[in-house]
């Protein structure tokens, strides 16, 4: 196995070492010198690559130390274009830092927690309850009519227009949630859900789970709180999208492939 990498984490920033070329990770010479000043360490983040990671949270004030010591602060969402497993394990590395950060102290005694070897969650031993890290369930749906899809412009999030989305409420199957999300963003009904891809979206902590959604009935009524404009585009005349990167750029990709071969 490969020696210890070390990944820098500051308020949802990467910070990427001097000179590397879309590489995250820090080798122990380089890190030995801001461990020291960590505010937090994960021993539970795994391996990449075979080789084992530790993630380090550290404070806006040494971040900036660190940046103008030559290290370069990176968004995470800027990291999609990497590769989705650097993107991903940098998703992990950041969940799981806010994760120990959130159940420092336990619900239900006030006590404080320590992390539980072998596992990523923090575990309180009076109450022998653990806290392992929140991932949400969420479907995101692309319904098509024929050669146009339904496209959506959500509040707060810009000019581009995508697919609809929601979590998956107790009670559901992720199917149900399709159709009732659909229902209550746009006022459409639609059957024949059909699940495509999955894609861990750590903005905080989401597994998006992607569907095809058929059109069946109702008219356009966006409901002006988290839609904002909705409409039917044809495949070849498409407004403002994500890129392939996201899940809901892949689903728009595959369906508009499906008629420009």
């Amino acid at each position: 196995m490969s020696d210890k990498q070390y990944v820098f984490i500051s308020d949802g920033q990467v910070l990427v070492p001097e000179s590397a070329v879309q590489a995250l990770f820090w080798s122990a010479s380089q890190a030995a010198s801001w461990l020291a000043r960590a505010e937090q360490r994960s021993a539970n983040v795994g391996a990449f690559r075979d080789a084992p990671c530790e993630a380090v949270a550290v404070s806006a004030d040494v971040a900036q130390q660190m940046e103008e010591a030559g290290a370069e602060s990176v968004p995470l969402r800027s990291l999609m274009p990497w590769g989705e497993d650097l993107f991903a394990f940098a998703g992990r590395c950041t969940q799981l830092l806010d994760s120990y950060k959130e159940y420092r102290f336990c619900g239900r005694c006030g006590g404080a927690t320590e992390p539980l070897a072998g596992e990523t969650a923090m575990h309180c031993s009076p109450c022998n309850h653990s806290y392992y890290p929140r991932l949400s369930p969420c479907a995101i749906m692309l319904v098509t009519r024929g050669e146009q899809c339904l496209l959506a412009r959500h509040g707060g999030r810009g000019d581009y227009f995508t697919c609809l989305a929601g979590f998956v409420e107790p009670g559901e199957t992720v199917e149900s949630t399709v159709r009732r999300e659909v229902y209550e963003e746009v006022g459409v009904s639609v059957n024949a859900p059909k699940y495509v891809a999955s894609q861990y979206w750590p903005f905080p902590g989401q597994l998006m789970l992607g569907f095809y959604a058929d059109y069946d009935s109702g008219e356009l009524a966006p409901d002006g709180v988290e839609i904002i404009e909705a409409d039917w585009y044809h495949y070849s005349d498409l407004p403002p999208h994500p890129n392939e990167y996201t899940l809901s750029g892949q689903l728009i990709r595959g369906f508009v492939s499906r008629y420009s071969k």
